[in-house]
Formats: structure tokens, sequence, C-alpha cells
């Protein structure tokens, strides 16, 4: 797929819109961070290029907050960390691309 392509036009997921200025994000979400970009930092002999971000809001389901001070998340958390995934239990190794 072409850098320049989205994944919402060519799989037709439904989105809504959140917060103005931001793109839309797909419907069903429970938790998301709208951030700007900052800058990459480059790391010397390394492939990897962190990026540094400012959380400019926080969207947060209402069905997964149980009252004003408690937030129930009933949801896994999948990260990229170099060139496999993790989740907050486990790594999990990333399918070969051939």
């Amino acid at each position: 797929m072409d850098a320049s392509q989205s994944e919402v036009g060519m799989f037709n997921i439904p989105t809504q819109d959140i917060v103005e200025g931001f793109p839309p994000m797909p419907e069903g979400i429970k938790v998301a961070f709208f951030c700007e970009y900052l800058q990459e930092v480059e790391l010397k002999g390394s492939k990897t290029i962190p990026v540094i971000l400012e959380i400019k809001h926080l969207y947060l389901n209402e069905k997964i907050i149980t009252d004003k001070d408690k937030i129930r998340l009933e949801f896994s958390s999948i990260a990229r960390v170099g060139r496999g995934y993790a989740t907050l239990d486990e790594s999990i190794t990333a399918p070969e691309i051939p």
C-alpha cells in the first residue's frame, strides 16, 4: 500500500469526528490521544527514529468511566517496539513480511 493511501478509505472503516482540527478516528475506540508532532530524534547508528509528540487532547469513551474518579479499562494495549510488537503482558513476534 502506498504511503499516501488511507486505510480508512481502502477498508471502508467507519469514523467519527471527536476533536476539531484533528483527523477523524475509527468508531468504537475507547481511548485516544490527539497529539501534535514536535520532532524526530536521530539516534546515531540506529534504524529506530523516536518521535516526540505533545498530547493535546485525551479522549475517553464514557462507557469505560464508572464514576468521576474511576476508569474501567477493558481493552488490550499493543505497541510497536522496534521490529516487534508488545502488549503490557508479553512480547509478540511480528509476522514475516514477504
